[in-house]
């Protein structure tokens, strides 16, 4: 019998880049496999793909939990809490990615179809509301993607001086088949994917992702859906929990909260570059959603040192 929640993992229940990373420059991957895994909630400042090589037990994060089984894959973004229960043997092959690693390879990593389902919708889903989507892969896939997780572990052991690289590579490779598995256009199917409705919302979910700074319209999600706008807005409703526009503001009010915290550009040019009509438009949804104005917002930022991407 799973317990409903977790307590606190009582050992340690932070990790920062420091604890997990060497000194060593631009090291951005870290892998590992942890047997026999059993966890309390924690967090970490970085980004970290979990994929279950055996066993069976609970993966929780935040106030949801979903099985965690052989063959299933779990992305958990910085300072999200989660933790695993054990049933039988879990196994658990660990890969720790430094934040900065996704600043270096945007433009690569912005290409793969499934990317973003993979580390920023499915999270978000899984931590919001239950029957949450995650993949699955099947035996062929886990046996296609076994050399290159076994390679990055020779990697992260490698005496070489420049072995860094050749564990950034290996990253891309597993994060570039995990991302086509998971991909809607390549027929992917998860928990939450299991008919065609669910699929064209999650791939309305990625272009809403990938263009959220050019005009974006009820009408127009719904004709690539190819839906009706009243059966997307439902359908849409029923996986995100909330209307299509009112996703499309949170996601654009979250990136304006990345420049705000990364940048030094003008409110009014972070307005537009996160597609809002102009500052004064802006600047009332951010209030809206922070309860402060973005000049607070930034003065905030500045008074606490927030880590980038650590928000």
């Amino acid at each position: 019998m799973y317990p409903k929640a977790l307590e606190n993992e009582p050992q340690k229940s932070y990790w920062s880049y420091d604890d997990c990373f060497s000194d060593r420059q631009l090291e951005y991957i870290h892998a590992f496999i942890h047997k026999n895994y059993s966890i309390g909630m924690h967090t970490h400042s970085f980004y970290e793909v979990n994929i279950v090589l055996r066993g069976a037990g609970m993966h929780y994060i935040e106030n949801k939990a979903c099985p965690a089984q052989a063959r299933s894959v779990f992305v958990i973004p910085p300072n999200v809490r989660h933790g695993y229960y054990q049933e039988s043997s879990l196994d658990v092959y660990h890969i720790l990615i430094a934040c900065d690693f996704f600043d270096r390879y945007a433009q690569e990593l912005k290409n793969l179809p499934g990317f973003s389902i993979l580390f920023e919708i499915d999270p978000y889903l899984r931590s919001e509301f239950d029957g949450a989507l995650f993949l699955t892969m099947t035996e062929e896939q886990m046996e296609q993607l076994e050399p290159e997780l076994l390679g990055l572990l020779d990697a992260c052991e490698m005496p070489y001086a420049g072995r860094e690289i050749i564990k950034d590579a290996k990253a891309l490779s597993i994060i570039g088949a995990l991302s086509n598995f998971i991909s809607v256009d390549n027929g992917g199917e998860t928990s939450a994917l299991k008919n065609r409705q669910s699929r064209s919302v999650v791939k309305c979910m990625e272009y809403i992702r990938l263009h959220y700074g050019d005009k974006i319209t009820v009408e127009a999600l719904a004709k690539i859906a190819y839906m009706s706008r009243a059966t997307f807005t439902r359908n849409f409703e029923d996986v995100c929990k909330c209307t299509p526009m009112e996703y499309v503001t949170a996601y654009r009010i979250r990136k304006a909260k990345e420049l705000i915290s990364l940048t030094d550009m003008p409110i009014t040019q972070i307005a537009q570059e996160c597609g809002f009509y102009d500052g004064s438009h802006f600047i009332k949804y951010f209030i809206k959603s922070e309860a402060m104005s973005p000049f607070q917002y930034k003065k905030a930022v500045s008074r606490g040192g927030q880590a980038r991407r650590e928000e």
